[in-house]
């Protein structure tokens, strides 16, 4: 329950800078303890999760933004992803695969958002 707890905060403060003592707070655990029941329950920890939360809401925000006017690092930011480079090795891999004639995949979108840097 307490997980429940945690991952809907997750989810409703996404795009909000957020620590792991944050989401044990709201889900009324300890720092320990919120780490533990993730690992055991989602085979993740928060901050990883929370990571492949915001992802993915870069991702949806994406495509369906208009690819001429919508920067990726401006995306990125509004859900709290700062380090592009990094993002690249994080994506998950449903992420990165996109079916022929969608819109390109995210990495592909951060690699050309970097070089036109």
């Amino acid at each position: 329950m307490r997980v429940r707890r945690a991952v809907e905060f997750i989810h409703e403060h996404a795009g909000e800078p957020l620590s792991v003592a944050d989401i044990a707070r709201a889900a009324d655990l300890s720092v320990r303890g919120l780490q533990e029941s993730f690992q055991r329950i989602l085979d993740r920890t928060p901050m990883t999760y929370l990571r492949e939360v915001r992802l993915r809401h870069v991702h949806a925000d994406l495509l369906h933004a208009d690819p001429i006017a919508t920067s990726v690092a401006d995306v990125a930011s509004r859900w709290g992803v700062r380090a592009h480079g990094q993002v690249l090795q994080r994506v998950p891999p449903a992420i990165r695969r996109v079916p022929a004639g969608d819109p390109p995949p995210l990495t592909e979108m951060l690699l050309a958002d970097e070089q036109a840097r």
